[in-house]
């Protein structure tokens, strides 16, 4: 059965499979500038920022990309053959961060109502992954290890 549907799927144009995806998401293909692997989880981060209750806050987004800017920070500090991070400042951004967050970890507080709201972006991102998946992946896969740390919120 699973192969049928993939066999379905790969028959409609990636366009079509996108286009679906979006109107899906109820949100508009405008985040060309943005790295590909990025444009998913902005998708998502879209429609959690619509459809959250209770509201998602400022502070939520803030805190949401901070978490996305310090993984795509990782990522570049620590890629195989990449001896330019410490030039280019990227090295210092994230070990503030880091910094940060050792010391959000050791307040421990941990407020119910932000904890649900995140709760509901994870659940949005992990159905919009498999959402993606279903559809053959017209949009590149987000790597989840480096989107989101919860000791940052």
């Amino acid at each position: 059965m699973n192969k049928i549907i993939h066999v379905i799927f790969l028959q409609i144009s990636i366009l079509d499979r996108t286009h679906f995806l979006l109107e899906t998401l109820k949100v508009k293909a405008d985040v060309h500038t943005l790295p590909a692997n990025l444009h998913l989880t902005v998708y998502i981060t879209c429609y959690w920022i619509a459809q959250a209750e209770p509201k998602v806050t400022l502070h939520h987004l803030q805190a949401l990309l901070l978490c996305i800017v310090t993984g795509e920070l990782h990522k570049l500090i620590y890629k195989p053959g990449n001896g330019n991070s410490t030039e280019n400042g990227s090295e210092m951004v994230y070990e503030r961060l880091s910094q940060r967050r050792q010391k959000v970890q050791q307040m421990g507080n941990l407020n119910v109502d932000v904890a649900h709201v995140f709760c509901q972006w994870q659940s949005c991102l992990l159905m919009g992954i498999y959402l993606n998946q279903l559809l053959c992946c017209p949009l590149p896969t987000p790597d989840i290890t480096r989107l989101y740390s919860g000791t940052l919120i």
